[in-house]
């Protein structure tokens, strides 16, 4: 016997109570805690059972909860991935041209403000007395061997 959380003494899980338990949690999968996923060790760690108690079930049982199971992973798999294949419609000629312009002209207006931010850093750069050029230089290398040597040095000294 274990023990519960508010303190009472319950049977454990055994035979025919096992079997309707397995069953009951199996078909009130949606009140899991989210982000549980359906499967045996779950289940099993659910129930306070080992998975292999689940699997020793005998004969008919194990056929019926082994249906059940798989019934509610498919059930979940249709509503979480949708099989209906009337969803999958294919666009005319037409309309993927009119998506395809809409997204130049989009692409080419986010160009434009990319294009006016640089002519505002170049002409804030020589208003102060700096070449815009010297934006675009390379970063030197970081000295990580330890050295003292000047930066952009690169090497080690000996």
């Amino acid at each position: 016997m274990k023990m519960n959380r508010k303190g009472k003494w319950k049977a454990a899980l055994r035979g025919k109570r096992l079997f309707n338990a397995a069953l009951r949690e199996i078909a009130d999968f949606g009140s899991w805690t989210h982000g549980d996923k359906l499967t045996w060790s779950n289940l099993a760690a659910r129930l306070g059972v080992s998975r292999q108690a689940l699997e020793s079930r005998p004969i008919g049982e194990k056929e019926v909860l082994r249906d059940a199971f798989w019934k509610q992973k498919e059930a979940l798999q249709k509503t979480e991935y949708g099989t209906d294949t009337e969803k999958v419609v294919r666009r005319t000629f037409e309309e993927r041209l009119e998506a395809s312009r809409a997204e130049i002209q989009r692409l080419n207006k986010q160009l434009d403000s990319w294009v006016e931010k640089w002519v505002t850093v170049e002409y804030n750069c020589r208003s102060i007395g700096l070449d815009a050029e010297k934006i675009l230089t390379p970063l030197l290398k970081p000295n990580r061997a330890g050295s003292t040597s000047a930066p952009g040095g690169g090497g080690k000294s000996m």
